[in-house]
């Protein structure tokens, strides 16, 4: 008789939804949600065209849950991209990139 070996299939985390952005009082908030996976989640952010430098905080969150994150140090007159990423215990998965603008307005 052959012996059965079983494959545990380690679940990728589903890509997290990067939603929109809101600016109040010059301070920016960013959105996100998870798929049908939990895990932690946060948003990396940084200029435009060079890369995701920077972090929001991080936090636990659990199936199609919505979160936010507050980057901290943003400028004038720059463009940022930004993007949720959600990690379980196998892997980093992260959604869409956006930008966001901040004008002398804001």
């Amino acid at each position: 008789m052959r012996s059965r070996r079983w494959r545990w299939k380690r679940r990728l985390p589903s890509p997290p939804k990067t939603g929109r952005y809101i600016v109040s009082n010059r301070e920016v908030g960013v959105h996100g949600w998870s798929n049908s996976d939990g895990g932690d989640a946060w948003f990396e952010w940084g200029e435009q065209g060079a890369g995701f430098s920077d972090y929001t905080e991080l936090r636990r969150v659990d199936p199609y849950e919505t979160f936010t994150g507050n980057p901290i140090g943003e400028q004038s007159g720059v463009t940022y991209e930004y993007r949720a990423v959600l990690v379980n215990d196998y892997a980093k998965s992260e959604g869409a990139t956006r930008t966001v603008s901040l004008s002398p307005r804001n």
